[in-house]
């Protein structure tokens, strides 16, 4: 990795001059911080939720690294953070991991653990999240920007790294985001429950017939 785009350079360069004053002191959200990994429980089989919560991952644009039917894994690739401009983007919860991405090259990783549990499945929902720390990169003027950009062209500017940064870069382990947790196993919840509700009613159907 001996280049980075500097789409993501200009974009900061633009949220440092809009997107900052706008959000003033901005603080990460107060999702309450479990003191254990939450469980939570759908009225569907193992293979069932195992496949709605790989549709609902996909949803928010993560690529599936693992799916596991048998020990009930699912494990999805980094996920670089939305930033401000993508509005299409759902896996930016809150101002803060907003600007925060927008500001820093930040990843995201889920991983998806279910059990058979009558009368459905069990299942919990850990995001842990990364943030990529090289050295001598910080960005203190416009200037100072455009003279870390290299190899450019009119179509596409690239961000160089000299040998000592790509040697020493490096993945910040940011802790879990439970605000994207809970809300990627809500929608699991909310989907697993309509198609709970269509299996009755297609079953009632079926009896009355």
């Amino acid at each position: 990795m001996n280049h980075l785009t500097a789409a993501r350079l200009g974009s900061r360069l633009v949220v440092l001059g809009l997107f900052v004053p706008v959000c003033g002191c901005s603080s990460p959200t107060t999702t309450p911080q479990p003191t254990e990994t939450p469980i939570y429980q759908v009225k569907l089989s193992k293979t069932q939720t195992l496949h709605l919560a790989r549709n609902v991952l996909l949803a928010y644009h993560f690529r599936i690294l693992k799916e596991d039917a048998s020990s009930g894994t699912l494990r999805t690739h980094p996920l670089s953070g939305a930033q401000f401009f993508e509005f299409w983007r759902r896996d930016g919860r809150g101002s803060f991991n907003v600007l925060e991405s927008s500001l820093h090259t930040i990843q995201r990783t889920v991983e998806i653990t279910l059990r058979e549990q009558a009368p459905g499945t069990a299942f919990s929902c850990v995001v842990r999240a990364e943030r990529l720390s090289v050295p001598g990169q910080g960005i203190e003027s416009d200037s100072q920007a455009y003279r870390m950009l290299s190899d450019s062209s009119r179509s596409l500017q690239k961000l160089k790294l000299t040998p000592y940064q790509q040697r020493n870069m490096e993945w910040i382990d940011l802790g879990l985001d439970w605000g994207l947790s809970e809300h990627i196993a809500a929608e699991i919840i909310r989907k697993a429950g309509l198609q709970a509700v269509r299996e009755e009613r297609s079953l009632n159907q079926e009896t009355q017939g």
